[in-house]
C-alpha cells in the first residue's frame, strides 16, 4: 500500500478533489498534515512527526496561502509559500520519500500577476511587463523571477507568483541532494463553478474577430486556460502512476483553443497561435499512463514528440461544461 503525505488535507481543494481521488485509486493510505489539525510547515518538528514515523513513499504538496486574494500581508507568500515548502522538502528528504509533488500555479509564468489591481485593458505590447517571451506558454518558458520585479506593481499577485517559482528554483539546484523525484503541477484557477469563464471566453473570441480588445488583461489569462477539478483528478492520477528523475513540470489546465483572433488582438508583437497556454506534456503523459483527459475519453497511441499533434482536439469550454457539470 503507497502511504501519501497530503499537506493542506483539510482545505477545499483537498477535501472537495484530492481526498476522494486519492480514495478512489485504492491501495493508498492518506496521512493528513494541516494546521486544523494541529500540524505546522513552518515547524520542523511538527512536518518530523508525520515524515518520519510514517513510512511516506510520496509527499503531495498542496498546503499554501492559496491566491493573492487571500492575505494582506505580502510577506506571509515568502514565510508559507516559499520558506514552509522549503522545510518540507528538506524533511521529506531525510524521510527518503520517492517523490514529491508540488502544487504550483500559472503564476509561476508571471502572467496575471501585477495586472489584478491595474484594471488595465487593451493589447499586451512590447512596452507592458505582462507580455509572454512567446506563445503558447508551455513549460519551458520563463518565470517572473527572469523579469525585473522592482518594475512590477506591487500587489500581492507578485509576491504568490515568485513565491511558487522559488519553490521550483530551490527544488531544480538541490534536487541532486534531495534524493527525490519533484514534479510541480501548474495549475490555473480552479473552480467546479465554469459558466463565467465560458461566457468571458466566447465574448473574447467574438470581439477579436472584429478588431476588439476591450477585456481586462488579467481576465484574458484567466479565461484563456483553466483548471477543472476533472481534468486536476486525471492529471494527478497520471503524475501517481509515473515514474520520474529529476524535475519535471505540467501545465494542468483545459487550454482554450481557436484562439487565433484573440491572439492577433492581445498580443499584436508575437506569432499568432491557436493557444496561450499549452497542456501538451501533461496529456502526453496521460496517455502514456492510460489515463483519460476526461473519464469518457479512450486512450490512443502515445505521443512522442513535442512536434507531433495533441492527442485530440482540445474540447470547447462550451461542451467541456456539459461533460464535467451534466
Amino acid at each position: 500500500m503507497k502511504r501519501i503525505l497530503l499537506t493542506g488535507s483539510e482545505g477545499r481543494l483537498a477535501t472537495s478533489t484530492l481526498k476522494p481521488m486519492l480514495e478512489e485509486m485504492g491501495d493508498v493510505e492518506i496521512i493528513g498534515f494541516d494546521t486544523v489539525i494541529g500540524d505546522d510547515l513552518l515547524y520542523i518538528k511538527s512536518l518530523e512527526s508525520k515524515l518520519l514515523n510514517n513510512n511516506i513513499d510520496t509527499v503531495i504538496h498542496a498546503a499554501a496561502v492559496p491566491g493573492p486574494t487571500k492575505t494582506n500581508d505580502y510577506k506571509m507568500f515568502e514565510k508559507v509559500n516559499t520558506n514552509g515548502s522549503i522545510n518540507v522538502m528538506d524533511v521529506a528528504a531525510r524521510a527518503k520519500i520517492k517523490k514529491f509533488i508540488f502544487f504550483s500555479s500559472f503564476s509561476y509564468y508571471g502572467c496575471d500577476a501585477w495586472m489584478r489591481d491595474r484594471q488595465e485593458t487593451g493589447p499586451v505590447t512590447g512596452d507592458d511587463v505582462a507580455i509572454p517571451k512567446y506563445l503558447p506558454i508551455d513549460e519551458e518558458h520563463p518565470s517572473i523571477l527572469v523579469n525585473d520585479c522592482d518594475k512590477l506593481s506591487d500587489y500581492n499577485g507578485k509576491y504568490y507568483g515568485m513565491s511558487k517559482a522559488k519553490v521550483e528554483k530551490y527544488a531544480a539546484e538541490t534536487i541532486g541532494q534531495l534524493g527525490f523525484s519533484f514534479v510541480s503541477m501548474r495549475l490555473a484557477g480552479f473552480s467546479t463553478k465554469h459558466e463565467r469563464y465560458i461566457k468571458d471566453l466566447e465574448r473574447m473570441k467574438r470581439d477579436s474577430k472584429k478588431g476588439i480588445a476591450d477585456l481586462r488583461k488579467q481576465r484574458l489569462f484567466g479565461v484563456a486556460g483553466m483548471t477543472t477539478d476533472t481534468i486536476l483528478k486525471s492529471s494527478l492520477k497520471a503524475i501517481l502512476l509515473a515514474d520520474f528523475e529529476g524535475c519535471n513540470a505540467f501545465n494542468i489546465c483545459e487550454a482554450g483553443s481557436g484562439l487565433s483572433d484573440v491572439v492577433k488582438a492581445y498580443f499584436p508583437t508575437l506569432t499568432p497561435t491557436d493557444q496561450i497556454f499549452s497542456n501538451l506534456k501533461i496529456r502526453i503523459l496521460m496517455n502514456k499512463m492510460g489515463v483519460p483527459f476526461y473519464p469518457e475519453e479512450k486512450v490512443v497511441t502515445p505521443l512522442i514528440s513535442r512536434a507531433e499533434k495533441p492527442i485530440r482536439k482540445a474540447i470547447p469550454f462550451k461542451k467541456l461544461i456539459h461533460k464535467v457539470i451534466r
